[in-house]
């Protein structure tokens, strides 16, 4: 089997060339439809960077309350964030928001993810920190989403021990 870090090499390249406005505009349709989005009040989610499925214009939805993480250390912690507010490119080319870090249990993470399989494992970008964060036990209940390019979906990821599955992959 390829090595993680080839398969996302492979990957990058190959979501490069896909029409990511286009692809998000319908991956965020998808998400809207989802009954774990119709029910959620508070969702922790993600602020794109480039290429990635872009679901910033779900942050409009003001009957949400929404959090994107900022990381310190090795650990994610998430914080209240309303669409204009000034977020801060980290180290990682992440943009991340200012303030006190929730102790919220969410209704629903959205998690970023450059590949899914249909097993519902995701292949990130290799640093972990979504692993990390979603093995806190607090989270075992709460509904993981993540928006996937359908072109990037594979049959199967390689799975490493520390790999947590996602609760539902949703794709174009």
């Amino acid at each position: 089997m390829i090595s993680k870090s080839e398969l996302r090499k492979q990957l990058l390249d190959k979501r490069k060339t896909l029409n990511i406005e286009k692809l998000s505009a319908l991956l965020c349709e998808k998400i809207i439809e989802t009954k774990e989005y119709k029910i959620a009040k508070n969702i922790f989610a993600y602020y794109p960077k480039e290429y990635e499925v872009d679901i910033s214009s779900l942050f409009n939805d003001k009957e949400k309350n929404w959090f994107l993480p900022k990381v310190v250390g090795k650990e994610m912690e998430f914080i209240k964030y309303n669409v204009g507010e000034r977020l801060i490119k980290s180290e990682f080319g992440v943009f991340e928001p200012e303030g006190e870090k929730t102790s919220l249990i969410p209704d629903l993470i959205i998690v970023p993810a450059l590949s899914a399989d249909k097993n519902g494992y995701r292949l990130g970008y290799g640093r972990g920190f979504y692993d990390r964060f979603l093995s806190n036990a607090d989270f075992n209940n709460v509904t993981t989403m993540s928006p996937v390019f359908f072109d990037l979906i594979v049959e199967k990821l390689p799975v490493e021990i520390h790999d947590i599955r996602i609760s539902k992959v949703i794709s174009d």
